[in-house]
């Protein structure tokens, strides 16, 4: 009969300050390479910010600007309008227009 040779995984742990320093020194690479990252889309995102408000505002301001002409356009307009009933107009003596 052959006899049948069982290899066994061991594992092998390392509580040696040399791994637990690489192991933290690696973690805090990580760590500072999302810091960067997130701050980098920070600034990325308040260059936007202020790139869409900006935009905001000026169309805020060409609104207000087209809808205050509008108004004086309204006003002025029914000024004149209310003015041109009462000119020219023959009245007899108890008011009625003839």
């Amino acid at each position: 009969m052959t006899k049948l040779k069982i290899d066994y995984l061991k594992l092998i742990i390392d509580n040696t300050g040399e791994s637990k320093l690489q192991t933290l020194l690696k973690k805090q690479e990580n760590l500072i390479k999302k810091k960067i990252y997130a701050q980098d889309q920070i600034k990325a995102m308040k260059v936007l910010s202020d790139i869409y408000g900006d935009e905001i505002i000026k169309i805020e301001n060409e609104l207000l600007r087209i809808t205050r002409r509008k108004e004086y356009v309204e006003r002025t307009a029914k000024q004149f309008r209310d003015a041109g009933t009462n000119r020219n107009k023959d009245k007899n003596t108890n008011g009625d227009v003839v």
